[in-house]
């Protein structure tokens, strides 16, 4: 009696256990625990952040030429790039040990795919004043408006409020500039195709994530083109979870990037050198790398992502470097720092561009559109 007394309430124990997974398994995949981090995702932040609109920086000037976007339109550049869903099999315990193989295959394999580009959209034919120099405006991270407010020092300048930046595009857009791609300012540059005088070429330089969360939800809303200029190095294979944490300096992996590409093509990504991005002896590492340092360098990008446009980082470049782009089937390199309108009276390799500073008002934006 006791030994079949003790094995009724074993059993009864083991179906309790039983029952208690199988709840845990039906409930857990609808839930936080269980959903893969997507960055893309608007669920991931705080929509509040996202969508404040703080006064302008740098002064008390009214923006005066652009009206406010309803509470509706603002919550709509929360949308973002959602995450393909995968397909899951099913696995008998015969083949565990084989899936288990292969399921480290395919991890290894995602942890190396690369970029695949989008090809070149061809112009439509235009017809009107024909633009002869096009502001390229340039911008590093966009950021919430409670970070800006906290950043200081000399290189705050870099650091634009979600805000401010809204009101930028929304500005250019009121005003129907067209926004265009590097390809077609190229075209435009070598006389293959006319552009109309309200053309602007929207860039980023370092590949920090807090543009793909802030501005590109923004672009997306009113259609825009722009160019990410990445870091090839530290473009990991995932994106970090705390890709804007305050203070640190965080990429986009490729994860982001190629689903970016994918679902909204308009907004391309090229290079800012593999790893020409830092100081030697307190100068750019293009003025102390060699010829053949650098050729690989730019062929790197060229032959991993197919990358054929360049920005140099910091804006510093020498003849090794023009002579290296020409080598590493660069098409087009672009400057930083010596604000200046684009012409076709500029090297092909050494192509102005204008710095967006962060702490300015919309009167000083604007400035460079009349």
């Amino acid at each position: 009696m006791m030994r079949s007394g003790k094995l009724f309430y074993t059993k009864r124990i083991g179906l309790v256990v039983v029952a208690i997974i199988l709840t845990m398994t039906l409930i857990m995949p609808g839930t936080a625990f269980a959903r893969e981090y997507d960055p893309t995702d608007p669920r991931e932040y705080n929509t509040d952040t996202i969508t404040e609109d703080g006064g302008e920086q740098g002064g008390n000037e009214q923006d005066t030429t652009s009206q406010e976007v309803s509470s509706s339109e603002e919550s709509s550049d929360t949308e973002a790039i959602s995450e393909e869903t995968s397909e899951q099999t099913s696995v008998t315990p015969v083949d565990q040990t084989t899936h288990k193989s292969t399921t480290a295959t395919k991890a290894t394999k995602a942890k190396t795919t690369v970029i695949i580009q989008t090809k070149a959209v061809k112009s439509k034919s235009y017809k009107g004043k024909n633009a002869t120099r096009i502001p390229i405006i340039t911008y590093h991270r966009v950021i919430s408006d409670k970070e800006k407010k906290r950043i200081k020092g000399k290189n705050s300048s870099l650091f634009i409020s979600v805000s401010m930046f809204r009101k930028q595009m929304r500005w250019l857009h009121k005003h129907n500039y067209r926004t265009i791609s590097t390809q077609e300012f190229y075209d435009w540059y070598t006389g293959k195709i006319k552009l109309p005088k309200k053309s602007v070429l929207i860039t980023f330089d370092d590949g920090s994530y807090s543009v793909i969360k802030y501005a590109l939800p923004v672009l997306k809303k009113y259609n825009m083109k722009a160019t990410f200029f990445i870091i090839g190095k530290k473009t990991h294979a995932r994106t970090n979870k705390k890709a804007i944490a305050p203070g640190r300096y965080h990429c986009t992996g490729l994860d982001l990037i190629n689903r970016t590409i994918k679902k909204y093509p308009k907004f391309e990504f090229q290079s800012h050198t593999y790893n020409m991005h830092r100081r030697i002896k307190g100068k750019a590492a293009l003025q102390k790398t060699s010829y053949a340092a650098q050729k690989k360098d730019f062929k790197t990008m060229h032959d991993k992502y197919g990358f054929t446009f360049l920005a140099y980082p910091y804006g510093t470049y020498t003849k090794t470097s023009v002579k290296a782009a020409r080598a590493a089937h660069v098409k087009m390199a672009f400057t930083y720092g010596k604000n200046a309108f684009a012409t076709k009276k500029q090297g092909r390799y050494a192509i102005r561009r204008i710095k967006i500073n962060g702490n300015q008002s919309m009167k000083k934006f604007y400035k460079w559109f009349k």
